[in-house]
């Protein structure tokens, strides 16, 4: 599926021998509560509807290392400089990926909304109103609070802020078929609108068109500015009640929503050959991660062919026949607790059993369990795929030499050998 899912914010580890971030006015060091978990479980809601996105997560502290800020803004360590490049590497592989696959995409940049009204405003409204609103889902289009308030005439008919959005592309696509205004904030046409029929109050929205004097509005971080030149984006902000301490009835069904919404989103504006019914396009998730990890992305060569997901992931009657698309996913499932209990023993043995290009795959098997990991397995099973001409493959074993990963001896010929082929391969 070419939807990309990124989580700059929400990351939890702190190393100490890490120098934080250096302070200033403007430095930003709190977390996004609860967003990774959000985050992960709007990726499963979206998996049981049979597709499957790109996940991109910062396991950082916002102390540490922001990666929606600027370089030199959101680190101030070597190794976090590193962390910040792998994350935005890992993102403009994906975007090359769905470019080389489905032609267009979009990315969400995901959020936990911090707006906070002062104490004194809050008091006033409470003695003269008698209830504080609620706060909204909020929409990021690189639009400002002021462009939102013009009107819908005003805005179909400007060329500039249809050009500063992260939408642009989108709306070039469909502009025969509806207006911005529509795809901005339409009751039927914008993932606004769409948000709005499950009655969670969204700005910007049909109901909601613009942020109100009073409230700050989120309009896009760093993250969608710098790539929607490349690729469709929108970062959302969900309020704290949407992100709560222990997962409830109203956060599970509005994990459900949201994931319907942004399907729906999709298959209204992405074109009919990309309409998600099942996909082949394999799951992407990655972390930007201090401790010592390799850098995980995956590279399906099935790239012609639909993986159907089994009706039962504890089914494995197809998978024991030698069906290599119920293997594929059997061995998801089992990996990552789908449905059923993680059993790494289980997953490896289908994965080992799949076809060729599952080597790739197997190999980063290893990588899931940190207590019983076999490093020879690992970098024989990739430098198979690369010596297949996998580009991922050779990027992560060149990533692998070059750094000393997983306790291989630095070898920057080799390293250097291997990334080569991978840049000129994607």
């Amino acid at each position: 599926m070419p939807l990309i899912v990124c989580i700059p914010h929400g990351g939890r580890q702190r190393p100490p021998e890490v120098q934080n971030r250096e302070n200033s006015s403007k430095t930003i060091t709190k977390n996004d509560l609860y967003i990774q978990e959000i985050g992960k479980d709007l990726k499963k809601e979206i998996i049981k509807l049979k597709s499957q996105p790109y996940l991109i997560v910062n396991y950082l502290h916002r102390s540490k290392l922001d990666v929606n800020r600027k370089l030199e803004e959101g680190s101030s360590a070597p190794e976090t400089k590193k962390a910040w490049e792998e994350y935005h590497n890992f993102i403009s592989r994906a975007i090359e990926d769905i470019k080389e696959k489905h032609g267009r995409g979009l990315l969400i940049d995901l959020h936990g909304e911090k707006n906070v009204v002062l104490v004194f405003i809050v008091l006033l409204i409470f003695l003269y109103i008698g209830h504080v609103q609620s706060e909204n889902i909020e929409l990021g289009y690189m639009l400002s609070k002021e462009e939102l308030m013009l009107s819908d005439e005003h805005i179909n008919q400007s060329s500039s802020v249809q050009t500063e959005s992260s939408i642009k592309n989108l709306y070039l696509y469909h502009k025969e078929s509806l207006s911005f205004a529509e795809l901005l904030r339409g009751k039927f046409n914008s993932l606004g609108g769409k948000l709005q029929s499950y009655s969670y109050e969204t700005t910007p929205s049909h109901i909601n068109q613009c942020p109100k004097e009073d409230e700050k509005y989120f309009s896009g971080g760093y993250t969608i500015k710098k790539y929607k030149s490349f690729i469709n984006a929108i970062q959302i902000e969900l309020p704290r009640k949407y992100r709560p301490d222990k997962p409830n009835k109203e956060s599970r069904e509005f994990l459900e929503n949201l994931a319907d919404s942004i399907i729906w989103f999709f298959n209204k504006y992405f074109a009919e050959e990309n309409k998600i019914d099942s996909s082949n396009t394999p799951s992407l998730e990655l972390s930007s991660n201090f401790q010592e990890k390799v850098s995980i992305s995956t590279d399906s060569q099935q790239s012609n062919k639909q993986l159907e997901a089994p009706d039962k992931c504890d089914d494995l009657n197809h998978a024991m026949l030698g069906n290599n698309m119920a293997k594929y996913w059997q061995e998801y499932y089992l990996l990552n607790g789908i449905d059923v209990k993680k059993d790494y023993e289980a997953a490896l043995k289908l994965f080992k059993e799949a076809a060729d290009d599952a080597q790739l795959r197997y190999a980063f098997a290893f990588l899931e369990d940190k207590n019983n990991m076999n490093v020879p397995e690992i970098i024989k099973y990739i430098t198979m795929a690369a010596h297949h001409e996998n580009s991922t493959a050779l990027y992560n074993l060149g990533d692998i030499y070059w750094n000393g990963k997983l306790g291989v001896s630095i070898d920057r010929v080799k390293a250097e050998s291997y990334i080569k082929l991978a840049a000129l391969k994607n």
